[in-house]
């Protein structure tokens, strides 16, 4: 009895299986050839624009060398994003989910690719307040590392001025400043090699 109901349940169920098999193998297939597509059109614009901004500054370095005037560099215009405020970091992350084009939105917002990557991979996610709350907690992090620095530095000036002052490593026991007892300092030794 129970063969039987296994032998119905396999008979019923396997189409249904090897149809949603197919059904799936067919969607991930799907999705895989999108990112693939996806992935050479950014990879396209990628390469366009570095060939952009290298003959940018080819001609920016022939014009330079040709003793021609140049307004500014190609890259003096670009952001690096510590300008930006919080509302705006978040503002660019919210528009590059929902585009594809990391280039075209660089370009549209000024910014540089580098300060893209830079930003997008520390804080990507995140809202106004937290950024804002970030760079706070950044800049006294900074503040309080150059006092620490400062404050070591100056405790070890006084230092290395006492060590110049004098130094001590060839002075005898009878030449030193602090007193030894007798009996260590110049005391004859037994006969059995003991002070």
């Amino acid at each position: 009895m129970k063969n039987l109901f296994i032998m119905f349940y396999d008979f019923v169920t396997a189409p249904l299986y090897r149809r949603l098999a197919r059904d799936l193998t067919i969607q991930l297939q799907e999705i895989s050839h999108s990112y693939i597509d996806q992935h050479e059109r950014l990879t396209a614009k990628l390469v366009d624009e570095l060939l952009r901004l290298h003959m940018r500054l080819d001609d920016h370095e022939a014009r330079a060398a040709a003793g021609l005037p140049v307004a500014e560099s190609p890259m003096d215009s670009l952001t690096t994003g510590t300008e930006m405020s919080p509302e705006e970091i978040y503002d660019l992350m919210m528009e590059a989910g929902r585009s594809i084009d990391v280039v075209e939105l660089c370009a549209k917002r000024n910014i540089s690719l580098s300060a893209f990557i830079r930003l997008e991979a520390k804080y990507r996610g995140w809202n106004p307040e937290s950024i804002r709350k970030a760079r706070m907690m950044e800049a006294t992090n900074f503040e309080l590392t150059r006092l620490l620095a400062s404050m070591v530095s100056e405790r070890q000036q006084p230092m290395q001025d006492r060590s110049t002052e004098r130094n001590f490593s060839s002075v005898t026991p009878a030449e030193s400043p602090v007193a030894f007892p007798q009996t260590f300092v110049g005391a004859p030794e037994n006969g059995n090699g003991r002070r």
